[in-house]
């Protein structure tokens, strides 16, 4: 990966460089530190961008060949195709297992800058939470994006013990015409797709803008 892709770009290179100029610490071991910190961080979120990219080829790859002359086989009494459900399933969990994990890289980076011991993202976010200002623009930001982190600690949870729902990918055929459903969190309207791609921007956002709020 290089500077073109903007996780390296902008979690791990731009900041990085800010500290090697000294414009945080002089000290050259706090510095190499803390830029080891954000490599790890950005080594995170580019192993969820990667899930991400897997899973929408399997799923596109899946609905290319169900769309093809050779993707459904009809037989007497129905047809059968190629499920890729339990690839996509097992493609969703792991992009949770990864976010959280991308989650905790970015409370030890926060940690090393405020120079306090945060052994988990709760603590950060009491923190922050005691220390801003709640009539500012930040303050109501940082608020709404918590409520999201931990929805993807608790979806994670329920993964972890095998209790999370969803849909499987299915095939209709109505009037001679195929209608693919893609699979989604059950009850709910977001497709896998939409929540990893929506969740991956989301972690960018969030890891770059409250960065730069603790700096």
């Amino acid at each position: 990966q290089g500077t073109n892709n903007k996780i390296v770009n902008r979690i791990h290179f731009q900041f990085s460089e800010m500290v090697s100029c000294g414009f945080f610490w002089k000290e050259d071991e706090k510095q190499k530190e803390f830029r080891n910190l954000l490599f790890k961080l950005m080594e995170e979120l580019l192993k969820v961008e990667k899930v991400v990219d897997d899973f929408i080829k399997i799923e596109e790859d899946s609905i290319k060949k169900i769309n093809s002359q050779e993707g459904i086989k009809y037989q007497k009494n129905g047809f059968s195709y190629d499920d890729p459900t339990i690839q996509l399933k097992e493609k969703f969990e792991n992009f949770l297992i990864k976010a959280v994990v991308s989650i905790r890289k970015f409370t030890k980076v926060s940690a090393f800058i405020l120079n306090k011991d945060f052994d988990s993202h709760k603590k950060l976010y009491n923190f922050l939470k005691n220390n801003l200002k709640p009539t500012t623009s930040f303050y109501k930001w940082f608020e709404n994006s918590s409520v999201f982190v931990k929805e993807i600690y608790d979806l994670r949870g329920l993964a972890e013990h095998e209790e999370l729902k969803i849909d499987k990918f299915d095939v209709v055929i109505e009037e001679n015409k195929i209608k693919i459903n893609v699979p989604k969190i059950t009850d709910t309207e977001f497709t896998l797709r939409e929540y990893m791609e929506g969740g991956l921007k989301f972690l960018f956002d969030y890891f770059e803008q409250d960065r730069k709020s603790v700096v």
